[in-house]
């Protein structure tokens, strides 16, 4: 994806200030990633790759001092009146979608509660086999697609999230967070028309 195009559609499309992706989780840890939409904030000057995420964290979303980071960090990088596209992986998992649904819900009501989420805006849902598809090598995931069990399959998507964030931005991560950084890369990267068509 060329600079020229990424920047000529940041000047001409309005939309979102930040990216916000959640990896949901009711009982467990969640893992959440925020990055700033401003093209000089999104991508690097001289490679045209996505900078490393402005916040990232693996918590419960229940947490009210997460409440209070992720309320403190969208107060310096949503200006007022600004909006937050809201980005959540999906689950195919039976009798896991409601939990998962009330995880993403928390935070979404908490942006609604810090009015930088229009009442009109939806969750951006993406199935796992989306984002991997994009992010992950074909060579990766059919090693992964190989693997007998889901189990197996399951905690090895898991360790190749927190392998790639390494390799990518040099952080280390849980696999809570890596996993929601990776779907905030998708989002970033291959769905610019997503938060570029959030409600203002």
């Amino acid at each position: 994806m060329g600079k020229k195009r990424i920047s000529k559609f940041a000047k001409t499309t309005p939309g979102a200030d930040v990216i916000l992706t959640i990896d949901p989780a009711s009982v467990s840890n969640a893992g959440l990633c925020l990055r700033e939409c401003a093209e000089a904030k999104l991508w690097t000057p001289t490679t045209n790759k996505p900078r490393t995420p402005y916040w990232y964290v693996s918590s419960s979303v229940w947490n009210t001092a997460m409440h209070d980071d992720l309320g403190r960090v969208l107060s310096l990088t949503v200006p007022r009146g600004g909006r937050v596209c809201y980005a959540a992986t999906a689950t195919a998992f039976k009798g896991a979608a409601w939990d998962l649904g009330r995880a993403v819900g928390c935070i979404e009501g908490l942006l609604h509660d810090l009015n930088v989420y229009p009442d009109d805006a939806r969750v951006v849902e993406v199935n796992d086999s989306t984002w991997r598809s994009k992010i992950f090598t074909k060579k990766e995931r059919e090693t992964v697609a190989a693997l007998a069990t889901p189990a197996l399959r399951r905690a090895a998507w898991k360790q190749l999230a927190v392998d790639t964030v390494a390799r990518k931005y040099r952080v280390e991560v849980d696999d809570n967070a890596a996993e929601a950084i990776l779907l905030n890369d998708y989002i970033a990267i291959y769905r610019e028309a997503t938060y570029a068509a959030v409600p203002l």
